[in-house]
């Protein structure tokens, strides 16, 4: 007599992969889907989120900053706001599981889903400036930004002589015209220049750890020009 033996095998709906500003969240436990709703592991959820969470064992509830919901309970609140859940938070092989979608869009998240993909994306909401980006043509009575002006003629130079740990300098240049005022910067210190006719001269000391030194100049305008040159 031949028997024939028939298996029927139960398949696990596919469990959706969900991600977070692009990043995927990886869950010991699966996310899964009730009635059109994701579930996800509730402290996997609320880490991923950068948000603390606090599970009160007494009557099974979970707060976290202005979120509130609890086990097997479709009243949730977000806020001073009271929210009917589709599908509450609830228990899954032991595990506290809580609905995606509200607690991200709680938190101001944007939350996409893609059904042929099985996949969740929560996402930051876009502020103005990322939709609207400043505009950068200048028109009517506002001013432009100041052009780079071209103070120092060439690059200066700098003479050292070396006086047991402190350098003699002797820094000279010359200079396009307008310039009224120089300064050499070095060793944490500031002197100021003799300018005559368009060149310009200045003794300066500096440490002999120093090995750098900045000449600035300034224009009636009050705009300046930087060049750092070495000795």
């Amino acid at each position: 007599m031949l028997l024939t033996t028939c298996l029927t095998v139960g398949f696990a709906e596919k469990s959706p992969s969900i991600f977070i500003n692009g990043t995927q969240l990886i869950t010991e436990n699966p996310p899964v889907i009730e009635n059109d709703r994701t579930l996800v592991p509730l402290r996997a959820c609320f880490e991923a989120l950068n948000q603390e969470v606090i599970w009160n064992d007494s009557d099974q509830s979970i707060i976290s900053g202005n979120i509130w919901l609890q086990i097997n309970n479709p009243l949730a609140k977000a806020g001073e706001k009271n929210v009917t859940l589709d599908v509450p938070a609830k228990l899954i092989n032991d595990r506290t599981y809580v609905p995606l979608r509200f607690i991200a869009e709680s938190l101001g998240k944007d939350v996409n889903w893609n059904g042929e993909e099985y996949r969740v994306d929560i996402l930051d909401k876009k502020t103005d400036t990322d939709t609207n980006p400043p505009n950068t043509n200048v028109t009517g009575d506002t001013a432009a930004a100041p052009a780079a002006v071209n103070l120092i003629n060439g690059t200066p130079k700098a003479g050292k002589f070396l006086l047991g740990h402190i350098y003699a300098l002797t820094v000279t240049g010359d200079l396009n015209a307008g310039v009224t005022k120089v300064e050499i910067i070095v060793g944490g210190q500031t002197f100021n220049a003799t300018i005559t006719g368009s060149t310009f001269t200045c003794d300066a000391t500096a440490p002999d750890t120093a090995t750098s030194l900045e000449v600035k100049a300034f224009n009636n305008e009050t705009q300046s020009q930087s060049v750092t040159i070495n000795f």
